[in-house]
């Protein structure tokens, strides 16, 4: 395995069909973690455990990233409504629609009238 990835990398370097950089990248730490990987087994299970926490971990940070930037905006719909309920921006409504790309239209242009 580590021979076919070096050949890519090698074929790719000599002048052939240019690959993706995060092709090489992902070969390149191919290539790294066999090499480096432990050959004893329960070393390697220990590595593996510690990596699929640190995958977890990580998943965990990006949803939360996820769910925090839906929360801003739903926050911003919740304010542009109240500040439309108290009727401070009826001459921005338009480009409100387009800025918060809500699906309610129907709902926005009874506002505009």
């Amino acid at each position: 395995m580590i021979e076919a990835s070096q050949r890519m990398l090698k074929m790719n370097s000599l002048g052939g069909e240019g690959i993706n950089l995060l092709i090489k990248k992902h070969l390149e730490l191919e290539i790294s973690t066999l090499e480096n990987a432990p050959r004893d087994a329960e070393k390697l299970r220990q590595l593996l455990k510690v990596k699929q926490e640190q995958k977890e971990e990580a998943m965990h940070t990006k949803d939360t990233e996820r769910l925090v930037t839906e929360e801003i905006e739903m926050l911003k719909v919740v304010l542009y409504w109240q500040q439309v309920g108290e009727g401070r921006i009826r001459s921005v409504c338009k480009a409100s629609v387009l800025t918060f790309q809500l699906a309610d239209t129907e709902g926005l242009s009874n506002l505009l009238t």
